[in-house]
């Protein structure tokens, strides 16, 4: 009973330490208006030091993945904690607003790439190898519950402090208590599950260039890349195409509550559907209800219609995350670390979706073409997966990982 209270209390850590340097970068909104009056700066050059944010991060995403194979996890999350929430004080402290934008975003890309989901999903996924779609849906839950607590907490605090002792403060939390809960319920962990490589997988000291060899790998990029590309798409614009529709500002924020719920439930169910089923058959299922959203607000139908397909766009975009991870570890075993930062790297191009659909809408005056083309997309990607391993050899992979019971 000891062992599994104590790995529960692992994999409780793994969840809280990504969703607080996500949560840390996800309440960017929430300086944003104090910058732009405090540096005299516009809303444009603001959101640029977003941008570089997210875009360092995902370059970091290889970084972080070769060290979590080359050094104990809870030191990698630990560095990551320390560095982003001395970043934070630093930036506090700076009013030269290039010295600020640079060292707010190097923190962030560095911290959040060192202290998030690659370090931690993988000690998790040792830990319990026949649950990782699971492991996912966790992951993504508690990033949507810190999406929801960090601005509760924070915009009083700021209101009642002020913008720089707020963030200096949250920096100062976040460099103490995460490296507390990495050494007193990750370290030591890190290897429970450690054994020989799966079967067909790549070894722990596999290189970048033996896993970008990988037939997997691509087909890999193949399937997961139209979900995160059409999910982000829709999502970032998705006011304006709820305005299609008709429906009012007033009713869009209940239809955007009711994408982040879907969101929620559909990482839950998904990734439990991802560890007894056919992972290539839940891809599939993602997949066709992602197509049959896109195609209904594609055809307009007014509020109904687009409450209904928000909320399964949601339900299937919750699901990509867990997707990704239960093929990624059973195609690369113990060379999942390396694997997935590669496959952030090479999605990176997903965020060009949002601004593509924008444009498109202002050429043809409608969404309805790339929404339309979208099903197609979504559903050839999924079917590429079908030349992944058999669902057999697979829970074969998984089994050579399990720690002893």
């Amino acid at each position: 009973m000891a062992r599994i209270d104590s790995r529960g209390l692992t994999l409780a850590a793994c969840a809280f330490c990504p969703a607080v340097v996500l949560g840390v970068f996800l309440v960017f909104p929430l300086w944003a208006p104090a910058w732009m009056s405090d540096f005299g700066k516009s809303r444009g050059e603001v959101m640029l030091v977003y941008s570089a944010s997210g875009l360092l991060m995902t370059l970091m995403m290889p970084v972080a993945g070769w060290l979590t194979t080359r050094a104990a996890t809870w030191r990698v999350v630990a560095m990551g904690a320390v560095i982003l929430g001395g970043g934070l004080i630093v930036a506090s402290l700076l009013t030269n607003y290039l010295a600020f934008a640079i060292v707010y975003a190097l923190s962030i890309a560095v911290g959040v790439a060192l202290g998030g989901v690659i370090p931690c999903q993988t000690v998790a996924a040792r830990l319990f190898p026949r649950h990782v779609g699971a492991i996912g849906g966790l992951i993504m839950i508690s990033l949507a519950v810190a999406g929801m607590i960090f601005p509760l907490v924070l915009a009083p605090l700021k209101a009642a402090i002020g913008w720089r002792a707020a963030l200096a403060g949250t920096g100062g939390v976040v460099a103490i208590l995460l490296p507390l809960v990495a050494f007193g319920l990750i370290r030591g962990r890190e290897g429970a599950a450690d054994g020989a490589p799966a079967h067909g997988a790549a070894p722990a000291e596999a290189s970048t260039g033996r896993i970008l060899k990988a037939g997997g790998f691509w087909i890999i990029v193949a399937g997961v890349f139209p979900l995160m590309a059409v999910s982000t798409a829709v999502q970032a614009n998705l006011l304006p195409i709820l305005a299609d529709h008709g429906v009012g500002q007033d009713q869009a924020g209940f239809v955007m509550a009711a994408m982040a719920v879907g969101s929620a439930a559909g990482a839950a169910a998904f990734g439990w559907l991802a560890d007894r089923l056919d992972p290539r058959l839940v891809i599939t299922g993602s997949a066709t209800l992602m197509a049959v959203a896109a195609l209904a607000l594609a055809g307009g139908g007014g509020a109904v219609v687009a409450l209904a397909a928000t909320i399964v766009l949601g339900l299937a975009s919750g699901g990509t995350l867990p997707i990704q991870s239960i093929f990624a570890f059973r195609q690369f075993g113990a060379g999942y670390a390396p694997a997935t930062g590669l496959l952030n790297l090479f999605m990176l191009p997903y965020m060009l979706s949002p601004p593509l659909l924008g444009f498109v809408r202002d050429q043809t005056g409608t969404y309805a073409l790339c929404l339309l083309i979208a099903g197609p997309l979504l559903l050839a990607g999924a079917a590429a997966t079908w030349r992944l391993k058999s669902a057999r050899a697979l829970a074969i992979a998984a089994a050579h990982l399990a720690p002893a019971e």
